[in-house]
């Protein structure tokens, strides 16, 4: 497998898959190894460990907005 730059795009893909990993395991590092598992099935990349580390600070990210909407939800009631 090769290594390269991978588009905003395809690492914006690779974080929304370890969002939805740690949704499941609720661990950072296991959804770490799962956005490099989707470079390689994916895109057919191995993942450097900065692009992969980019991709799961976007996953937290995303993380935290599903929290402050479900914090909303929670006070409207």
């Amino acid at each position: 497998m090769n290594v390269r730059h991978l588009k905003e795009s395809e690492i914006k893909q690779m974080a929304e898959y370890a969002v939805t990993n740690y949704e499941f395991s609720c661990s950072w590092k296991s959804a770490f190894n799962s956005a490099v598992e989707f470079a390689a099935d994916e895109f057919g990349v191995t993942a450097t460990k900065a692009q992969a580390a980019t991709a799961v600070n976007m996953a937290k990210m995303i993380w935290e907005g599903y929290k402050i909407e479900a914090q909303k939800e929670i006070h409207k009631i």
